[in-house]
């Protein structure tokens, strides 16, 4: 988490740069982000425990099946905030911004409607990551994070400069679908070794 959010921190900087009304808008759409991003959270905090402990049982058909439930449901509950974010996210804005800015509720509200479309990929590189924890492989997480962090840095310079405040918008979610992908190859061959050696184990 530490990783993860250097990187947000250093994303402010390009930010920085631009208009009031642009960086009031950033603000609003990142703490409103940030809201709905808790359930899916929640979710994958819950993995890492539930994980850890059926690979102590050797359980690993419960852990697959309990990923993809979780998945499932971090999925649904996407959906839904789909649905919320592109009927009444011009009100959740105002409740958090308390402001009719049509500038600032505008870029808030693009921010949020295309991070939103990727909160799927965010739910998988959340779960994956709690899940590589639970399976006892610390490092995977600890790569995966190091890569959204140097992403970000590049990323957020880059297309900051190229396409203004779009740029910034594209930033995470590009990175998300990145890391869910690497860590999603990473968790399938570490599952698969785990099953391998618990064969070779038993009489």
């Amino acid at each position: 988490f530490a990783i993860v959010h250097t990187g947000t921190i250093i994303l402010q900087c390009p930010i920085n740069k631009f208009s009031t009304a642009t960086i009031a808008a950033h603000t609003t759409a990142r703490k409103l982000s940030e809201f709905l991003m808790l359930p899916v959270a929640t979710i994958a905090t819950s993995l890492a425990t539930f994980v850890s402990q059926n690979h102590g049982a050797n359980l690993y058909k419960r852990i697959s099946k309990g990923v993809r439930q979780a998945t499932l449901l971090g999925f649904a509950i996407t959906f839904l905030l789909i649905i919320m974010v592109f009927t009444i996210g011009d009100k959740l804005i105002y409740l958090v911004a308390h402001s009719s800015d049509s500038e600032l509720i505008n870029t808030s509200l693009n921010y949020l409607k295309f991070n939103v479309l990727f909160y799927f990929a965010l739910t998988m590189l959340c779960n994956l990551r709690n899940v590589m924890q639970g399976l006892d492989s610390k490092f995977i997480p600890l790569i995966s994070s190091s890569i959204e962090l140097a992403l970000k840095v590049v990323m957020a310079f880059f297309l900051a400069k190229k396409m203004g405040y779009n740029g910034i918008i594209i930033c995470e979610p590009v990175i998300w679908v990145l890391c869910s992908i690497f860590i999603g190859v990473a968790y399938f061959i570490t599952l698969r070794k785990r099953q391998q050696q618990t064969q070779v184990l038993s009489p």
